[in-house]
């Protein structure tokens, strides 16, 4: 009777398990959402340069002052990358639509303030 009823055991811990294990693994498995241009903008704008608090650090003071890293050339680095990006996000925006094309509006004026004998002394 102990041999069944640790066969009967093991068969519940094994059923149990199974019907948890897909809610853990759907849980643990990350969505892929793509990032948004602010949200890649901000990661190129700090990409070498860091953020202030990286820099104020003491491994950030002895690269300093032994002149491994200044602070004006990552800048410089960054503001090449935002560049680039920059160009490449307006041309993405010109090419992804066709150009829309309208008419002009009709003018109800018949003259313009430059022939105007007021406007010109």
């Amino acid at each position: 009777m102990g041999v069944r009823f640790d066969s009967y055991i093991g068969l519940i811990i094994l059923v149990a398990s199974t019907i948890h294990m897909p809610s853990v693994w759907a849980q643990n498995t990350p969505s892929y959402k793509p990032k948004t241009i602010p949200e890649v903008v901000d990661q190129v704008a700090i990409q070498s340069s860091g953020d202030f608090f990286e820099n104020r650090s003491t491994a950030g003071d002895a690269r300093f002052l032994f002149g491994i890293d200044y602070d004006d050339t990552k800048l410089a680095k960054d503001a090449r990358r935002i560049e680039v990006l920059y160009q490449d996000l307006l041309k993405q925006q010109a090419e992804s639509d066709p150009v829309i094309r309208t008419q002009d509006l009709d003018s109800p004026f018949n003259t313009s303030l430059r022939l105007s004998t007021q406007a010109n002394p």
